[in-house]
């Protein structure tokens, strides 16, 4: 979390109406410390750039957000031991992350683009057998139809939904989400027997880059769980983000590997600010979702 908070180049933020640009949602996944960025931009709250434009990002409101995600990786630091996840990789994690890549950017992307068209969320969820890492169920948020179906109550729903005898149990199971799951999703997935998760996005990269702030809020205001930092080894279930599976992988023996991961995050990113978009554009226009 500490590598991407700010970008090299200002950030500046349109007054057009219709929410956050692709560029005010990169800052949230910059590649620079904040005071390289400081140092560079010279942000200040009250500069102005143009009539239509300016900053994003005061001093203040960067290095806070800098302590706040430092905060969180040293909370995360304390989850799952490497053990637990050997357990479920087979000890072959790069072979592991390139799955979970590929199940997101080959089944769960398609199904979130065809959504976002409709008026959904772009959340995603997907269930993988443990055994083969072969999939069970992909699916994507249909919130447009009940407000509760959030990408993994739907991919819950799917997975149930299956014939018993098609459908392995829970437990022989991955739960891979596309976004840090929200308070309602993180009890879904232990009342659905899964004993782990592995999700791609942060809470961060949800607020920040794609202009959706409840999670964070809600774990506050009604858990007072400050900055997301519920337990990632608990007695139901073992949490993992997979951005950090891929920092973790270092400069050693797996170097190209994690360099060939991060370009393929990169396109992710971009995919996913492009369906930001299309959702953001499409927010009031009949759609009935409380807390869009």
């Amino acid at each position: 979390a500490l590598s991407r908070l700010v970008d090299a180049t200002p950030r500046l933020r349109s007054t057009k109406k219709g929410g956050a640009t692709r560029s005010m949602r990169r800052v949230a996944r910059g590649k620079l410390h904040p005071t390289v960025y400081l140092n560079r931009t010279g942000a200040s709250p009250q500069t102005t750039t143009s009539n239509r434009h300016r900053p994003f990002c005061s001093k203040r409101t960067i290095l806070k957000g800098y302590a706040d995600i430092q905060r969180r990786a040293m909370a995360t630091a304390a989850g799952p031991s490497a053990e637990q996840l050997a357990t479920l990789t087979g000890g072959t994690t790069v072979t592991f992350i390139d799955r979970l890549l590929s199940v997101v950017e080959e089944e769960i992307v398609p199904l979130s683009q065809e959504g976002v068209r409709k008026g959904n969320k772009l959340f995603g969820g997907a269930v993988l057998r443990k055994s083969d890492l072969s999939t069970v169920s992909a699916s994507t948020n249909t919130e447009t139809g009940n407000p509760l179906f959030h990408g993994e109550i739907t991919a819950i729903c799917d997975f149930y939904d299956m014939p018993r005898d098609e459908r392995p149990p829970a437990k022989d199971t991955i739960f891979l989400t596309t976004h840090e799951p929200c308070p309602l999703c993180l009890s879904a997935i232990a009342w659905g027997d899964w004993d782990n998760f592995f999700y791609l996005f942060t809470y961060e990269d949800t607020k920040d880059a794609f202009s959706i702030p409840h999670d964070l809020r809600m774990h506050e205001e009604i858990f007072r769980v400050k900055n997301g930092e519920y337990n990632h080894e608990n007695h139901y279930w073992n949490a993992w983000g997979i951005k950090a599976l891929i920092r973790g992988l270092g400069d050693g023996e797996h170097h190209a590997s994690r360099l060939k991961f991060e370009e393929r995050l990169e396109k992710l990113h971009v995919t996913y600010d492009e369906m930001s978009d299309v959702y953001q554009q499409s927010k009031g226009k009949g759609a009935e979702i409380p807390l869009s």
